[in-house]
């Protein structure tokens, strides 16, 4: 939901509650999220554990560097981020949309530190007897348990992933490329990437600009400046 209404009040808060960022304007469930890691305890004092349930966008959106991508960053970076765990769809009456349950734990025992778990509970439902809207899908006790366990027991499995907090991590890369111009001398263009750097995105670029030499240079935001080539 947009939050554009009480941006002012928001922003009184940007040196402290806010101080990773703010999502888009249009997006406020960070702005949320953020309000309640502000409220936990100390870990020093016992700490606190969060679970809060998202639709898809905190996972992805904010260009690099900027806004959720940022949060997203100082998430992982305090090991804040205990587990993930994936939804069934058509849970809901207004909507048929995926959903996520984020855990967070500023405590976090020792075989949990700066590892996050993806539990995919997908499949855990059974249908409505009536649909209601676009609620089609029920979760029992059956699946709670489920879902209970696989998270106590904290291990991967076929339906769970460990991830280092690093794996998270990616860098917004510049693509420079070159073609010979009337001289038969590399015609140097620097141009950023807009797209996912994968293999298809770079068969498009070859494809459109014929035969090139493609250079890639890493600027990593995390090492006081450091460049890696």
């Amino acid at each position: 939901m947009n939050w554009s209404d009480y941006k002012d009040d928001a922003l009184k808060f940007i040196a402290s509650r806010y101080q990773w960022g703010t999502p888009d304007i249009s997006d406020r469930a960070f702005l949320f999220l953020l309000s309640m890691i502000e409220k936990m305890k100390p870990a020093d004092q016992g700490g606190s554990k969060i679970a809060i349930l998202f639709n898809g966008s905190p996972l992805s959106n904010g260009d690099a560097l900027q806004g959720a991508s940022e949060i997203r960053r100082h998430l992982l970076e305090a090991d804040l981020l205990d587990s993930i765990i994936m939804m069934p769809d058509q849970m809901f009456y207004n909507t048929g949309i995926y959903t996520y349950i984020w855990i967070l734990n500023n405590n976090k025992p020792a075989h949990k530190k700066d590892q996050v778990l993806i539990i995919n509970a997908r499949e855990q439902f059974e249908k409505e007897p009536k649909s209601f809207g676009n609620k089609r899908n029920r979760i029992t006790d059956e699946h709670r348990a489920w879902i209970h366990n696989k998270f106590s027991a904290w291990q991967a499995d076929e339906h769970c992933k460990k991830f280092n907090t690093t794996d998270f991590a990616y860098h917004k890369v510049k693509i420079v490329f070159w073609q010979e111009d009337e001289n038969n001398q590399p015609m140097w263009i620097p141009e950023p990437l807009s797209t996912q750097l994968n293999n298809a995105n770079v068969k498009k670029q070859f494809d459109f600009y014929a035969d090139f030499t493609l250079y890639i240079v890493i600027q990593s935001p995390f090492k006081d400046g450091e460049q890696i080539s």
